[in-house]
């Protein structure tokens, strides 16, 4: 799916995600360094990236609960077992273990960026 937002990953350095409607720390942690991510594989355009290219880019070592995070980004549910915050998914694609930002995760960041 083509992305329509007009944001590209070199305009959200500084952006934070605390306090986004997604109301959980773990998933504004981890879409926060899916932007760190996207800015170190391509500055200037969003660029699907692997969990492999995600813990590569991280400064620290990302665990398990940070892929169950991705994984409710793109399918929905939990994003960690302690929490009672439920995503309806759709902020990320996933084919072949490849993730791609979409316009609804976007739409999230300038709702931030606003």
């Amino acid at each position: 799916m083509a992305i329509t937002s007009t944001i590209i990953p070199a305009q959200t350095k500084g952006v934070s995600l605390m306090g986004s409607r997604w109301r959980n720390s773990e998933t504004e942690v981890v879409a926060s360094n899916i932007l760190f991510v996207q800015r170190k594989i391509n500055n200037d355009k969003w660029t699907p990236f692997s969990w492999e290219d995600y813990q590569k880019h991280c400064t620290h070592t990302p665990g398990r609960a940070e892929r169950e995070v991705l994984d409710a980004l793109t399918e929905g549910g939990k994003p960690v077992w302690n929490t009672s915050c439920c995503l309806n998914g759709g902020y990320l694609q996933k084919e072949n273990g490849i993730y791609s930002v979409t316009d609804k995760f976007l739409d999230v960041i300038q709702e931030q960026m606003d």
